[in-house]
């Protein structure tokens, strides 16, 4: 018996909520849920479990290292770009998960000749990602230009900044848009697939020592990203503007 529509709706709600406790529980903790979540989502009927499980594992395998590089590395700032590679857990997980069973598919580069809604990708305007992509991205990189020249010492952190901002974007975008979204997409549809991949995706920051706040505006940021790689039919533009808005953070200070 497969697991019903109405019961994947009910776990997939729940979804946000695993992922803070994932950022707030202990290690074993972690383990443990990891474990016995992917045990039942190893079953047709609870498949969509697994989806808890793998956030588990993969937030395990990034932890460790996470503290690893911060153990053995003096160097902060390329400490900061080596844990980014902890998602590789993640994507290893989702990855094998989506090549045995095929869900929504954003895991490619997508169109920017699609379609979207201006300024809130359901509702607004007809607009082409293309200008959307080009207005968004020019929001953003403008201060981060301006701002990197205000920050004099971000001059000497430039190279980990450029590779942060590339290897964060990309990875997260592989996670999040790429597998996460399309998974939570097959099982709710895109608009709930979206709003709950977005939250999750906001909360899972809260280990990156962000505020609860913080994590809400950064929530908002993954809805935008998120409805790009939906209307787009893949990750591309999404990663695009998360590469500009990395650009802008670090160029503020708030990252590096």
């Amino acid at each position: 018996m497969q697991i019903t529509l109405k019961s994947s709706h009910i776990a997939l709600w729940c979804f946000p909520l695993a992922v803070l406790a994932v950022q707030l529980l202990p290690p074993e903790s972690i383990l443990v849920g990891g474990i016995v979540f992917s045990a039942f989502g190893f079953t047709k009927r609870f498949r969509v479990l697994l989806l808890f499980g793998f956030m588990c594992l993969g937030h395990l395998f990034w932890l460790f290292t996470a503290q690893y590089f911060t153990a053995t590395l003096s160097n902060v700032p390329l400490s900061i770009v080596l844990n980014r590679f902890g998602l590789l857990g993640y994507v290893l997980l989702f990855a094998v998960w989506a090549r045995v069973s095929p869900c929504v598919g954003y895991l490619k580069l997508g169109s920017m000749n699609e379609t979207l809604k201006a300024p809130f990708i359901w509702r607004g305007r007809d607009e082409s990602v293309r200008r959307f992509m080009l207005i968004a991205c020019s929001a953003w990189i403008a201060p981060a230009i301006v701002f990197t020249f205000l920050h004099g010492d971000l001059i000497r952190f430039m190279p980990y900044a450029l590779l942060f901002a590339l290897v964060n974007p990309i990875l997260e975008g592989v996670v999040w848009r790429g597998l996460i979204l399309g998974r939570a997409v097959s099982y709710v549809g895109e608009e709930q697939g979206l709003f709950l991949s977005s939250l999750a995706f906001g909360i899972y920051h809260l280990s990156l020592g962000f505020s609860i706040w913080a994590c809400l505006l950064i929530a908002v940021g993954g809805f935008y990203m998120g409805g790009i790689a939906v209307k787009s039919r893949g990750f591309f533009a999404a990663t695009l503007l998360h590469i500009c808005v990395n650009l802008a953070l670090i160029s503020f200070g708030i990252i590096f």
